[in-house]
């Protein structure tokens, strides 16, 4: 009996262990790295998701470069890749994130900081966009990308230096500060 009550002592410290364990590597994923030291972006921007488990979060920075926020980032938490960094833009790629950093083209002191997860890179991404930043090899292996996905995203500043408008037109759009997804529909009268 009292053998019984030792394993069952045991097996709980080992589970409580694991916990913590799998608690700890959770809390330093980059997701949360981004979360602790940047500025939610919440001013009723849409932000594409395609379902719950496909979205995209954008943050921002003032007074840093892209490469400041790259090396901030890669010294918390490495990326299993860094794409190159061109006109003030770069793609860092983690296990379950691809981290888009790109600058304001209307207020060069402001940097933002999307981070994407692999579910809405591979249904919306923009497939040549990632191959200008070399990193579509490591993204396409690491979470079975088809090299012929043929998105139209290219971030929320996208590579004209515009806004992101619409990612797709199958996206729903569902902005920050409310969850709010806005119904479409009616006919001419409808008040659109």
């Amino acid at each position: 009996m009292t053998k019984k009550i030792i394993a069952l002592i045991v097996a709980a410290f080992l589970l409580f262990l694991v916990f913590f364990i799998v608690k700890d590597y959770r809390d330093n994923r980059i997701d949360r790295v981004i979360r602790d030291s940047f500025t939610f972006h919440d001013n009723g921007y849409p932000v594409a998701q395609q379902d719950e488990d496909s979205i995209t979060r954008i943050y921002s920075a003032e007074n840093k470069t892209a490469q400041q926020i790259v090396d901030q980032l890669t010294q918390q938490v490495k990326p299993n890749q860094l794409g190159k960094i061109e006109d003030h833009r770069a793609i860092m790629v983690y296990p379950e994130d691809l981290v888009l950093i790109m600058r304001d083209s209307s207020k060069p002191d402001l940097i933002w900081i999307e981070l994407a997860n692999k579910d809405l890179v591979a249904e919306v991404m923009n497939i040549s966009m990632l191959e200008r930043y070399q990193v579509s090899n490591i993204a396409a292996k690491q979470w079975n990308l088809s090299k012929t996905i043929n998105g139209k995203y290219e971030g929320y500043i996208d590579l004209s230096g515009q806004f992101a408008r619409m990612v797709a037109p199958s996206q729903q759009v569902v902005y920050e500060s409310s969850g709010f997804v806005p119904q479409r529909g009616g006919g001419i009268s409808a008040g659109k």
